[in-house]
Order: C-alpha cells, then sequence, then structure tokens
C-alpha cells in the first residue's frame, strides 16, 4: 500500500496515530493522581497496545483494506514508547534546571536576609 497508494497509506497512519495518542492523554489525564510513571504506563497501554487485538479477533475476516490499515496501525504502537521517553526525559531535565534555579535563589534571598556575603 505504501508504494500503491502513498496518501492513503499516510491518511490511515494519521488517524491511528490520532486515535491512539489521544486515548493515551485522556488516560494520563484520568490516570494522573496515581502518579506519572502509573499514569505514562498506563497511558500506553491504553492508547496504543490494544490495537492489535482486532486483528488477532477478526483473522481470514478482514479485506485487503482492512488489514493494511490494521498493519500500519502498529506503527505508532511501536514508535509510542520512544516518543514518550523522549518528552518525559526533556520534561524532567527542565524540571530539575528550574529547580535548581529555584533553590539557589532561595539560599541567596536567606543569606541576604541573615546578612552572610553571598559567594560569587
Amino acid at each position: 500500500m505504501l508504494y500503491e497508494d502513498p496518501m492513503r497509506f499516510l491518511m490511515f497512519l494519521t488517524i491511528v496515530s490520532v486515535l491512539g495518542a489521544s486515548m493515551a492523554w485522556i488516560t494520563a489525564v484520568v490516570m494522573f493522581k496515581q502518579g506519572i510513571t502509573d499514569a505514562l504506563t498506563a497511558s500506553i497501554v491504553s492508547g496504543f497496545r490494544n490495537v492489535g487485538l482486532g486483528f488477532v479477533l477478526l483473522p481470514g475476516a478482514l479485506s485487503e483494506e482492512t488489514s493494511a490499515y490494521i498493519g500500519i496501525s502498529q506503527i505508532p504502537i511501536f514508535l509510542a514508547p520512544l516518543v514518550v521517553n523522549y518528552v518525559v526525559r526533556n520534561r524532567r531535565d527542565e524540571a530539575i534546571a528550574l529547580q535548581e534555579e529555584a533553590d539557589a535563589a532561595k539560599l541567596e534571598e536567606e543569606n541576604l536576609r541573615m546578612g552572610h556575603a553571598v559567594p560569587a
């Protein structure tokens, strides 16, 4: 399908990616109170991992186009953990940098308040 009808391939890939990402986002929001690790784990499972179940449940009953759609839907399944890991790592690095800046500013403020010299 990729070579025969690349626009249809891209359409299917877009549909499954948006649906999977939407399910992942909704699950992460709902599960956020359980902690970020559990929320992200559940979001990946609910958003992407269950797409293959349809393929298992309907063998032989699928048209060529449906089989292609399900096959294409597997692409985001394998890319989701990589994308989530990248996003989380970047957010974590940003949060650490912000926390370090806040700690330094707080220490400087305390030193000034107590009349200590601030190291240069």
